[in-house]
């Protein structure tokens, strides 16, 4: 039985408890169940409430129903291509940011929640991870097609704005080079894609993987996903890579550097999130003092050039800092 739902006047096909034997989207039921198995959630557990007394009660029930009554917040997609193998965008899973969520999890179609154990690979610039389970081994997973066929139809598949996974189709339309190097080409496709959507399998006609879904358009259906093969390295390796603006909040000071860091894997999800955090957190005091040092005679208060505080009127009556 299909399910559809309508968001924000989209109609959304629901993969989930799909019996037919043949789709309106060319998948065969077959395709459908795996790809019902092999796909799922990525969340995060909300944090525990605090102890803390409103004036009045909060308008809980503005929220919708299913967010309220979660105790986990759905931020993206996972699948699996192996019993142990999965694989998510990097952006996804919040490595050596700081995050206030200290784990990711992963759910299935029942509900069921699953934690991470290692990652395998990894990069943040090419935005892809490939991590296992605890306890868990995928009972269906996904094919590989490592040479997809411009101008054929694809499906993105995710868990589209938080409301349960869903499968839609496009054309899998051009290749763009990557914005620093050119190091490899993004694929890009006209199949929707939804906040939610990362991390998530593109799929060719014949429900194999071809891409990770990784970005959007803002303006037009032309998605972005990374090429299932750039994720599938020999080489058991976490690399972070970013380009870099720097400065203070109010100073009109700034710099641009490269931040490059690789650390061997697997590692635990844990562990690798604090290397992350550590070297990243020396790396930001270095070069905030390299700055100093680069504009020491200009800083207030040894130069004039700098307004340190300043008040900007933004309506009548309300200053502010």
């Amino acid at each position: 039985m299909k399910k559809f739902i309508l968001i924000n006047g989209l109609l959304l096909i629901s993969i989930y408890n799909i019996a037919a034997q043949e789709t309106g989207n060319g998948l065969s039921s077959l395709t459908i169940e795996t790809i019902n198995e092999a796909v799922y959630e990525v969340i995060v557990k909300k944090n525990e409430p605090i102890d803390v007394t409103y004036e009045k009660e909060l308008p809980m029930h503005l929220i919708p129903y299913a967010v309220r009554n979660d105790k986990y917040i759905s931020i993206g997609s996972a699948f699996a291509i192996e019993s142990n193998k999965y694989v998510s965008a990097a952006h996804v899973m919040p490595i050596g940011d700081g995050s206030q969520y200290r784990e990711v999890f992963i759910r299935d179609k029942k509900g069921n929640v699953f934690e991470i154990d290692n990652i395998l690979n990894y990069s943040d610039h090419r935005d892809f991870v490939v991590f296992n389970l605890k306890n868990k081994k995928a009972a269906k997973f996904l094919s590989i097609d490592k040479n997809p066929v411009l101008n054929e139809k694809v499906y993105a598949v995710g868990n589209a704005l938080g409301e349960g996974i869903v499968i839609r189709d496009g054309l899998y339309t051009s290749n763009t080079p990557e914005q620093e190097n050119g190091e490899w080409k993004w694929i890009r496709f006209s199949a929707a894609a939804s906040p939610g959507n990362s991390g998530g399998p593109l799929l060719n006609k014949n429900g194999k993987v071809i891409g990770i879904v990784c970005m959007k358009s803002s303006n037009e259906n032309l998605n972005y996903a990374l090429p299932i093969g750039e994720a599938l390295t020999e080489k058991p390796i976490a690399i972070s890579h970013k380009q870099i603006k720097y400065g203070l909040d109010n100073m009109s000071y700034s710099d641009y550097d490269i931040y490059h860091k690789e650390f061997n894997l697997p590692d635990t999800y844990k562990s690798l999130n604090e290397k992350f955090e550590k070297d990243t957190k020396e790396y930001t005091e270095k070069i905030l003092k390299g700055m100093f040092n680069k504009y020491e005679k200009e800083i207030f208060p040894r130069g004039p050039s700098q307004k340190i505080c300043f008040i900007q009127i933004i309506q009548r009556y309300f200053p502010i800092l």
